[in-house]
Order: C-alpha cells, then structure tokens, then sequence
C-alpha cells in the first residue's frame, strides 16, 4: 500500500514539475507568431516616404539615420536606409582618427509583397562588411563578408511572408499595434558575426518581440502616447530587453531604445514626410558613409 502512494505522489510531483517547466520554458515559444508582414506595412503606400531620425547617448546626439521607401511602378516596393554614429561615447578605442560606424541596407520587395533581395554594407569599429540575402523558394542564400578576414555562407529556413529587419533598425513600422501582440523577428545581425570572426556564427538571429502596453515618449518637446514593443533574445527572458520600441496609432516608430557594449543610446523621430515622384527620384541623402 505504502509503495502505491509512494508511486503516486512520486507521479503527481513529477507531472507538476513538467507543468512548470512547459509554462516557463516551452510554451513562451508558442505564443510568438509570425511578424507584421511587408504586406501589411507597404502595400496602401502611393508615394514615397522619407522618415529621418537623431541617435542621443546619454542626452547627446553622436549620430543620424534615414530611411526612404517607395513603391516601384511593377508592383512591391523598396526600402532603403541609412545610418552613421560616432561610436567614442562607448568607451571604445577607435584605431582611426574617424570613429564613426556606418552602415546601409537596400530591401526589394517583390510584386506580392515578399522579401526578393536584400543588400547591407557597412563599417563597424573600422571593419567593413557586406551582406546580401536573396530568397531561393521558401529559403533565404544569406552571404556575409568581412573583407579579407572572413566569409560565412548560410541558406536557411525563410517563409513566404517572413520579414528581415537588421540590428541597427529592428522594426520598419508601419503596421498598426495592438496590447498583447507578439511575433518572432528574423534580423542580419553584423556585430554578433564579426566579434565571433564567423566561427560557428550566422549572420542572421532571431529575436521575440511584444507589445507590452502603453507609454507616454517625449517627442520634439511633446508628450505622445505610444504602444511599447520590448524585444527580446528569449521569450522567457523577463528581466532583459535588447531593443525597446514606442509605436505611435498609425504604426509609425516614434523611438527605438537600443544597446551597443551593454550601453542604451535612443535612435528618435525627427521629420516624417511624403515625396513627389520626381523628389523620390532626385533624393539627396543626409547621411553619408565615412571618407
């Protein structure tokens, strides 16, 4: 008799510790779905937009970004941004009298609104990279080079309607948000890939992003009430965040909240606005590479 109890609170033990473990370990993972599509954020745009932000650490503006998206007169869209910041604020010893990091990325969209080719190159703490991906079926031929020093070559998994953001700029917006949502996000991620010179490394990761509720973000001198979308490296990871984001109604990034060396800098909305065909054809960027 003794033995049959034994066995049974054994049992009822055992099934309550695997419980616990599918609630904290498992089933975080199931309840990320896919992300905010290409669909979804470009299909109802008619003209070209360009969208310019300000990177602040600490309070101090040590960088610029610039993204210009445009339908394309066959059908889909294309998406291009750019990124340059002075990376001595970190604490890093920079080899050049330069010590600005740059970085630029080129996305084609295709007629149905799925990711066709992507094309990134940049210099980070003085190394330059390149990156492309383009989709083979349901898979994606991700290249990625840090010249002379290494090549890593990778095809991986990549659905019709998956999305690819990067590191630097983790969400496109353009999707509006709702309290509760969450999805997983494939990113190209150089750093990760040159501080490991490519051992055993792929340059794409995938993160897990929610919205978590709303928040008041200090934009320009105003207060606006935005979704915040925490992202993270683990979906069971509570206590840590690598990118936070404050989403206004319309599904425009207000701020991105970002990490470099452990360190938070703030990459802000500075100006929004819509482009004539002829002033998307002639667009002279802000932002340029380092000479």
């Amino acid at each position: 008799m003794n033995r049959h109890v034994w066995l049974l609170v054994s049992g009822c033990a055992w099934a309550v510790m695997m419980f616990f473990l599918f609630q904290q370990e498992v089933r975080p993972y199931f309840e990320y779905q896919a992300p905010p599509s290409y669909r979804q954020a470009f299909s109802r745009q008619t003209a070209a937009e360009v969208q310019i932000r300000v990177i602040y650490f600490a309070r101090e503006r040590i960088g610029e970004a610039e993204t210009l998206s445009e339908p394309l007169p066959g059908g889909g869209a294309r998406l291009r941004s750019r990124m340059l910041m002075h990376m001595k604020p970190f604490g890093l010893p920079v080899a050049m009298e330069d010590d600005r990091s740059y970085m630029s990325t080129d996305v084609r969209l295709d007629g149905a609104f799925q990711l066709a080719e992507s094309r990134m190159n940049g210099q980070l703490q003085s190394i330059p990279f390149q990156a492309r991906a383009d989709r083979q079926g349901d898979k994606l031929h991700v290249v990625f080079e840090v010249k002379p020093l290494f090549k890593s070559e990778r095809l991986v998994e990549f659905p019709e309607d998956a999305t690819l953001s990067d590191s630097f700029n983790p969400y496109h917006g353009g999707v509006k948000m709702t309290e509760g949502r969450k999805w997983k996000m494939k990113m190209l991620d150089p750093q990760t890939l040159i501080t490991s010179a490519g051992k055993n490394g792929s340059a794409i990761v995938e993160r897990y992003a929610a919205v978590t509720g709303r928040e008041s973000v200090t934009i320009k001198d105003r207060e606006v009430s935005a979704y915040k979308v925490v992202v993270r490296e683990q979906p069971n990871d509570e206590e840590r965040w690598v990118y936070q984001m404050w989403v206004d109604d319309e599904g425009t990034v207000l701020k991105t909240q970002s990490k470099f060396k452990a360190l938070p800098f703030d990459i802000v909305l500075e100006e929004k606005r819509v482009l004539t065909e002829d002033e998307a054809k002639a667009y002279a960027w802000s932002v340029q590479p380092p000479r």
